[in-house]
């Protein structure tokens, strides 16, 4: 009999724990992130706000609870964040980026370093992402002094960002003119 009991304890722990650990592993973030987006997307508008409740709000607060305690996988947890925040971009939902500026805001020294490893225009991308999600969030929000702390730490990332789209389009502006000259 108590054979039997350690069985079911042990079976009872590899339930509880396999989600568990698993939630620990960076890579499970980004392909649920990335599952999450692709589902909100292909959503119906009734079924959206649910579905954002049920899905993305639970992920997102797992992510930032495992950002704020920090440790040895944190990076590629941000890493992981960032990276399956890209599906979310096509939604063009405030609600969903403040969401995601808000976990990320866990460790806004963090997220601009992994932000410069990224690819010019997921940098880009991302950036602009999580600056309207910031820019989203209203005052008395409890949320909003950890969007602030980000928004300051991404201050220079996205001052970059500004001054190289606006030599971009000096730079176009220019050549459309040089070329309508001849």
């Amino acid at each position: 009999m108590r054979k039997q009991w350690m069985c079911i304890g042990l079976c009872g722990i590899a339930l509880v724990g396999g989600p568990l650990r698993a939630a620990e592993n960076p890579s499970y973030f980004e392909s649920e992130l990335k599952s999450a987006g692709a589902a909100l997307r292909q959503a119906p508008l009734p079924e959206y706000p649910g579905l954002l409740d049920q899905r993305l709000r639970p992920l997102l607060r797992q992510v930032r609870a495992s950002l704020v305690e920090g440790g040895p996988k944190a990076e590629a947890t941000m890493r992981a964040l960032l990276l399956g925040a890209r599906e979310l971009l096509a939604i063009e939902d405030v609600e969903a980026a403040m969401l995601t500026a808000y976990a990320v805001s866990a460790d806004p020294a963090l997220a601009v370093r992994m932000l410069r490893t990224l690819s010019e225009t997921d940098r880009e991308e991302l950036s602009f992402y999580l600056f309207a999600g910031m820019s989203s969030c209203g005052e008395g929000d409890p949320r909003k002094a950890s969007l602030l702390r980000l928004e300051l730490a991404m201050a220079p990332l996205l001052d970059e960002l500004i001054v190289k789209s606006d030599e971009e389009a000096a730079a176009e502006g220019q050549a459309a003119g040089n070329h309508s000259r001849k």
